[in-house]
């Protein structure tokens, strides 16, 4: 995982917009670009006075489904989870443990305390706030893009969600605080932990 200033996180937001709209729709790269800067804004705003995360390579449905399916896991019930979700056992079994070791990379705990205890209502909160984070990008992307383009509800979340899903491709493990209030394009953010 990385830090990252909110300036790049935004930057890579925007590019993300850019790219899935001139390749999807061959979209004009300046109405693009206005787009893009209307959903960086918007998202700043949502996301103001907040460390954001970005989850690492995982598509929405994908995670979504990784969160059921790890909030029906009570330790004993592989083979009905399997069934449930249409999944082979052994990939109840990896499924489980991802999530788990994802939460546990984030915390950065001991790396010689292989044995820390990791409760379940910790690891599905943090799966949840993924979830979160993908949705806000999802939701208010496609705002964004039907407020400028004409098309319809569905084609627009359905961008949405290829935006969030770049995003989780290419800018995974990276984490920045987001400020409030209008950012000056030449503000140097620094360090997350800087005493002020």
């Amino acid at each position: 995982m990385g830090t990252t200033t909110q300036k790049e996180l935004m930057g890579g937001l925007a590019e993300a917009v850019i790219t899935v709209l001139t390749g999807r729709l061959s979209v004009p790269a300046s109405v693009a670009s206005l787009v893009a800067n209307v959903f960086t804004r918007r998202i700043s705003f949502v996301w103001a006075n907040s460390v954001i995360r970005i989850p690492k390579g995982i598509a929405y449905n994908t995670l979504k489904r990784n969160k059921a399916l790890f909030d029906d896991f009570d330790g004993n019930n592989h083979a009905w989870l399997g069934r449930k979700y249409g999944i082979s056992i052994q990939r109840v079994y990896s499924i489980v443990k991802e999530m788990r070791q994802a939460y546990i990379k984030s915390l950065q705990v001991d790396m010689f305390d292989d044995k820390s205890t990791v409760s379940h209502k910790d690891v599905s909160d943090f799966i949840e706030a993924d979830l979160l984070v993908l949705a806000d990008i999802m939701d208010h992307c496609a705002v964004c893009i039907r407020e400028h383009l004409t098309i319809d509800e569905a084609q627009a979340k359905a961008l949405g969600e290829e935006v969030a899903n770049y995003m989780s491709n290419h800018w995974h493990g990276q984490f920045a605080y987001v400020k409030s209030g209008q950012q000056v394009s030449g503000d140097d953010q620094g360090d997350l932990f800087e005493r002020v």
